[in-house]
């Protein structure tokens, strides 16, 4: 019986198969049977656009031999397949016929739809998030201490995901084992958790964590939510060859494209090919790896936009269509990047015959070139900007004299001025700029750079958004071995530090400073770490060693904004570890100067607050314990007959009386040097203590 299901089962994948791989042509010549080698011939050449199957090219006939319009084509590909229908449909074969072709697949699909409406079958009902999931899905940014949140995922593909505060510590929420099939990702905004399965996306939310979206897709291993959590991107990470492509259905969607998902409803939208890239070589083009993400969104969901050789391609949401019907014709693009805050692209192209390098703003979707800079002898081109969208950096990357050595310089655009000014700073040829960062709230940034190979200079700038010549130099922490510069989401405050492979000797330092007041505010080391993150609040950071970085040591250590640690733990095997992202918090540029006004009286409160639960906490602890002795003390209470009648039945195992025994002792002269000491700082332990 089972082997029986098993051939069943077989028999339904290659039916399956072969209706991917074929197609319907229909309003072919109807001829007679003497005619049909002919047609047959004729229609050849035609419908062949590719390998044919097994079942080729068959034209069907009636019951007197004569065609009836409609011909089957089976291809070895479904790929192919795919194609023959694209190319085929609405070509004219002659004046009087003109193919229309449709997938066998559809067809069957057609075949077998019935009669009778069925309102509950709407994909739009079955997928829609109701109101109630929709209201309950920010619940977590009203939590009276606003603690933060963060996932887990480790051993047995577990996700547990946990509260955190630096009074109380992490308390777990909820915890599941195999909640995933490799790994979890939080949203942009932070409103659904993702986890990853090998039939696709499953996205969760609310205080429960339920399911809400289902988001099928083979072998998925990439996944980006939109800006704004409208839209989701997975792709499986496998490239096609030009002539490869497919258009995917319900009932043959192709891996290999990458799908855009609308997240309220569930819908895809819609598919697109990522082909591989090549390398011009001597001998034959290498293939290059894929770059992820694919796309890249405007701060608004209302574009979404990738790069391709020479062009450009803007789409609009929700229609998926190409802007203006036309991409964005740019000879030699190599980068591009959305401004985080307006409908604006930076991107740069590199120096062509004569022409120079070239950094350009595009306004979209008017396609106008707001600005651009003219640059020469130049490597490469960094675009990083700034949170707010008021400055725009270029790290650009020059070849020295005789093009033997490169050196760095920066070209900072002044978004909100006129004529949009750019600043310049510039290093010695000799020193190698290793990492920029931008201060999130603020005008300030870092850069790490230096002459010598494992020493480097920390220099801190200053920027005035209102007019350019106002770069300023802060202040230099000399001599450092830091590989990065990871600003607190608050400002202010700049970690520095050195994050690689465990097996580094200098791997795990770190040092906070108050870059306001330019000084050392802590110090750290987690050796084993392989990654270093601060939560969204800019109040915590997180060092952690993950499993397929480093088997050894998983776990995290958390510290707050100024380096000390509130909380280790060690795990057995720990693949991920996710803060949970919170949405961008928008204040008037009043309420921020009344939170600044207030700053004290509102620091005097939680300090109170925290307070109070400290002391909660340890009253709540002094009590167990108290708890613990007097029910010990009750329970020998109520056994001290039993107690009594066990003494007095050892007694009687005693022989003889003491004066019976001689007590033979023997001597060892032994020196020891016996010091005491009394710690008179330390009270006495009562019910009340705290110490355990």
């Amino acid at each position: 019986m089972v082997e029986s299901r098993s051939l069943e089962r077989e028999r339904q994948n290659r039916q399956k198969a072969a209706l991917g791989r074929s197609i319907v042509v229909l309003n072919i010549p109807k001829v007679e049977e003497a005619k049909y080698e002919k047609l047959l011939k004729f229609l050849s050449p035609r419908l062949e656009v590719g390998e044919l199957g097994e079942k080729g090219i068959a034209i069907q006939k009636d019951e007197n031999g004569r065609t009836t319009g409609i011909a089957f084509v089976e291809y070895k590909k479904p790929e192919t397949a795919m194609r023959a229908s694209k190319l085929l449909d609405g070509f004219r074969l002659d004046a009087s016929h003109t193919l229309s072709v449709i997938l066998l697949a559809e067809a069957e699909k057609i075949m077998n739809t019935t009669e009778t409406f069925d309102e509950s079958s709407l994909v739009e009902k079955e997928y829609e998030l109701d109101a109630e999931a929709q209201r309950s899905l920010p619940e977590w940014l009203d939590d009276k201490r606003s603690r933060e949140q963060f996932a887990v995922v480790q051993e047995n593909n577990a996700v547990e995901v946990f509260w955190f505060d630096s009074v109380v510590g992490s308390e777990r929420i909820l915890a599941k084992e195999y909640w995933t099939d490799s790994k979890a990702m939080w949203s942009t905004r932070g409103n659904y958790l993702a986890t990853f399965h090998d039939k696709g996306i499953a996205v969760w939310g609310g205080p429960e964590f339920k399911k809400l979206k289902r988001f099928p897709h083979e072998n998925v291993s990439y996944a980006q939510f939109s800006k704004q959590e409208n839209y989701l991107v997975t792709w499986s990470g496998v490239e096609i060859s030009p002539g490869e492509e497919s258009l995917p259905s319900d009932d043959y969607v192709d891996d290999r494209y990458v799908v855009v998902w609308e997240v309220a409803t569930g819908r895809p939208l819609r598919w697109f090919p990522v082909y591989k890239r090549t390398e011009p070589t001597a001998e034959e083009g290498k293939e290059l790896p894929a770059v992820w993400p694919i796309f890249k969104w405007s701060p608004d969901d209302t574009y979404f936009a990738r790069l391709s050789e020479n062009v450009i391609s803007v789409y609009t949401t929700p229609s998926m269509g190409l802007l203006g019907k036309k991409k964005i014709a740019i000879p030699g693009v190599q980068a591009f990047e959305w401004s985080p805050t307006d409908p604006i692209i930076a991107y740069w192209t590199p120096e062509m015959g004569d022409s120079p390098a070239r950094v350009c703003l595009l306004e979209i979707p008017s396609r106008v070139e707001l600005r651009q800079k003219g640059l020469y002898s130049v490597s490469n081109v960094q675009l990083k900007w700034k949170e707010d969208g008021n400055f725009l950096s270029c790290r650009v990357i020059r070849f020295g004299k005789n093009r033997k050595h490169q050196y760095t310089n920066f070209e900072i655009f002044h978004m909100r001025d006129k004529n949009y000014p750019i600043d310049i700073l510039e290093f010695k040829e000799k020193e190698k700029v290793s990492a920029f960062e931008w201060e999130p709230k603020g005008n300030r940034f870092g850069v790490i750079h230096g002459e010598e190979a494992n020493y480097a200079d920390v220099s801190f700038y200053s920027m005035d958004s209102t007019s350019t010549g106002k770069l300023k130099h802060i202040f230099t922490v000399p001599k450092k071995q830091f590989k990065a510069i990871l600003w607190s989401p608050l400002g202010t405050v700049a970690l520095l530090a050195r994050v690689g492979h465990p097996s580094e000797a200098t791997n795990g330092t770190y040092e906070w400073y108050n870059v306001t007041e330019h000084e050392l505010i802590g110090l750290a080391e987690h050796y084993s770490a392989t990654h270093l993150e601060w939560d969204a609040s800019g109040r915590f950071v997180c060092s952690y060693t993950t499993y397929e970085s480093w088997e050894a040591d998983n776990g995290y250590n958390i510290y707050n904004i100024s380096g000390r640690m509130t909380a280790t733990v060690n795990m057995n095997k720990m693949y991920q570890f996710l803060w949970r992202p919170r949405p961008q918090l928008y204040l008037t540029a009043e309420q921020e100067k009344n939170v600044r006004k207030n700053i004290k009286k509102y620091r005097e409160e939680f300090k109170r607050e925290d307070d109070e639960l400290k002391e909660s906490m340890r009253s709540g602890k002094a009590a167990e314990r108290r708890d613990m002795r007097l029910k010990w003390a009750e329970y020998l209470g109520t056994k001290a007959d039993l107690i009594k009648a066990i003494e007095d039945k050892l007694a009687e195992f005693s022989i003889g009386k003491e004066d019976d025994y001689i007590e033979i002792e023997e001597f060892e002269e032994e020196f020891i040097d016996i010091k005491e000491e009394v710690d008179r700082t330390r009270k006495m332990l009562n019910s009340d203590d705290e110490r355990d």
